[in-house]
């Protein structure tokens, strides 16, 4: 398993924290699943629909 760093806002961190607290369970568990729904979308092409960028740039974190 790979281990990956996220340096967000701190008001996108207390949404990541709030989810956690609301599901009972790890903040990692709720950056893992909304990883995996975000690809998810990318490869049902709902990238365009919804605009996401394909590639955010480099203030991605």
């Amino acid at each position: 398993m790979r281990r990956y760093t996220l340096l967000c806002e701190e008001s996108l961190a207390r949404e990541v924290e709030s989810l956690a607290h609301e599901y009972g369970i790890r903040q990692e568990d709720v950056l893992r699943q909304l990883v995996v729904a975000g690809l998810e979308s990318l490869d049902d092409g709902l990238d365009e629909a919804s605009g996401i960028e394909a590639d955010p740039g480099p203030d991605c974190g």
